[in-house]
């Protein structure tokens, strides 16, 4: 059983009670709580159902009751083997074609379920939620990520908001974030793109910066209606006023202390679904956050990276942090003339093919910020790889290490605290820039232990 010693650190940070057997849903469902977020103005009917042989639930009415009404329900199963290895399938039920096509029914009992690209008979004793809202109303933009062609689109869905970095302007700290929105009222989950179904949801992203003034974040606020609405951008902006003019605290709050937990960009994220209707009006509800739960699964979860220390005194030089070790700059710039040094070693490794020293050394100028940004995908199959107790062999560089299988060949090197995993195929390495690829390339390195991370790590949202 992992011990979420992150994530309780967190609870200790806001002086919330941590209750170690609740799971980490339900312990980050009470930070929401306790620091003040919002229900949304369109909240869910929320309805669970217990799987009985003897008593079977009936589902088929329920749904098909809700979609008569306008309604649309993402239904979330629990419990079983979904419980133990970490990820919650889920199903959105937007019309009666979807209640046929990803459920099936005899005599009014659910026997099989298609979800998140997989197929499986409900467990006796394990249960669903079923999470119902009114759909969204219908707005044609452009401006998406996946589409060139402007579509009409029902004007609610999922969001992620997730800390980048910090960067300065004339002087004044800017805290980076990238904000990325899914439409058609589909959740969260699909921004990951992982199946085909997935990937066909219109989608959009931007990136903005807040500034941090008086050791506070001024979250951007516009002045804009749904009526002032034709782009995807459009529909984000005033998404986000609603949201930061409502939780703008609470946001504010919880990045401070997730960041005082741990000041590593690109890794924090908080997850919401908004909506857009007639009676509600606009709504925009945080409904988790993800990435500090993330440190307590990885083998090297309590190292601090180069770029973690870097970040962590920015901010609170910046006044956003309240404490800091003076020495972790220092200790910042130390590590990049080891990673030079490391890296420098690649060239007299005979066993690291020259394609993977041309894109594993630093080049000219470039620190180990832009290095890691530059490898992001690398970096991530290798602390993917990292969770599959694969046996590495030890290369000529101490820093280096290579995994063969069939006409595979992945080459981990180190430097500096960050850890990049390259994989070639006769000669040619492999595109690993996005969770899809990685997961592509991790099945075939490391087979099912590929699988089971895919599934352990599954965003849990509704």
């Amino acid at each position: 059983m992992t011990a979420y010693n992150h994530l309780e650190a967190l609870h200790t940070v806001a002086a919330v009670p941590y209750e170690a057997d609740a799971g980490p849903r339900a312990n980050k469902e009470n930070i929401l709580e306790a620091y003040g977020f919002s229900k949304g103005a369109n909240p869910a009917e929320i309805t669970d159902f217990v799987f009985d042989e003897q008593n079977p639930p009936d589902v088929e009415t329920h749904l098909t009751e809700h979609v008569e009404a306008g309604r649309y329900t993402a239904l979330l199963f629990r419990g079983g083997k979904w419980e133990a290895m970490g990820g919650l399938p889920v199903v959105y039920v937007m019309d009666e074609k979807d209640i046929k096509e990803r459920l099936t029914f005899e005599d009014g009992k659910l026997v099989e379920v298609e979800a998140d690209g997989m197929r499986f008979a409900p467990e006796e004793g394990s249960r669903a939620t079923g999470y119902t809202r009114r759909k969204s109303q219908k707005i044609a933009i452009n401006g998406f990520e996946n589409y060139d062609e402007t579509l009409e689109v029902g004007l609610g869905g999922g969001f992620r908001l997730q800390i980048d970095g910090v960067e300065y302007e004339r002087g004044i700290p800017q805290l980076t974030m990238s904000a990325y929105f899914s439409f058609n009222d589909y959740g969260s989950r699909v921004l990951a793109k992982e199946t085909e179904e997935h990937a066909k949801v219109p989608m959009a992203n931007k990136a903005f910066r807040v500034p941090i003034v008086d050791g506070k974040l001024v979250l951007p606020v516009k002045d804009m209606t749904v009526g002032d609405v034709a782009t995807a951008s459009d529909a984000m902006d005033v998404v986000l006023s609603k949201l930061f003019e409502q939780d703008g605290e609470a946001i504010d709050k919880l990045t401070r202390d997730l960041m005082t937990v741990r000041s590593i960009p690109e890794v924090h994220q908080f997850e919401g679904i908004y909506g857009v209707n007639p009676e509600a009006g606009v709504s925009a509800e945080v409904i988790d956050f993800d990435g500090i739960d993330t440190f307590d699964v990885r083998s090297n979860g309590d190292e601090q990276t180069p770029i973690e220390r870097l970040t962590g005194g920015q901010l609170v030089n910046a006044g956003y942090l309240p404490t800091v070790d003076k020495g972790d700059l220092v200790t910042y710039h130390r590590q990049q003339g080891d990673m030079r040094s490391e890296l420098a070693r690649l060239s007299e490794s005979e066993e690291v093919s020259d394609v993977v020293k041309g894109i594993a050394g630093l080049r000219q100028g470039e620190d180990i910020t832009a290095y890691a940004r530059r490898l992001q995908g690398q970096g991530r199959m290798a602390r993917a790889l990292g969770y599959c107790g694969i046996a590495w062999t030890e290369t000529g560089a101490p820093n280096v290490q290579q995994f063969e299988t069939g006409d595979l060949k992945v080459t981990r090197v180190e430097a500096g605290g960050f850890m990049t995993a390259f994989v070639e195929r006769d000669g040619q390495l492999i595109d690993t820039s996005d969770g899809k690829k990685i997961l592509e390339v991790g099945k075939q390195v490391a087979g099912y232990r590929m699988l089971k991370l895919y599934v352990d790590l599954s965003k849990e949202g509704d």
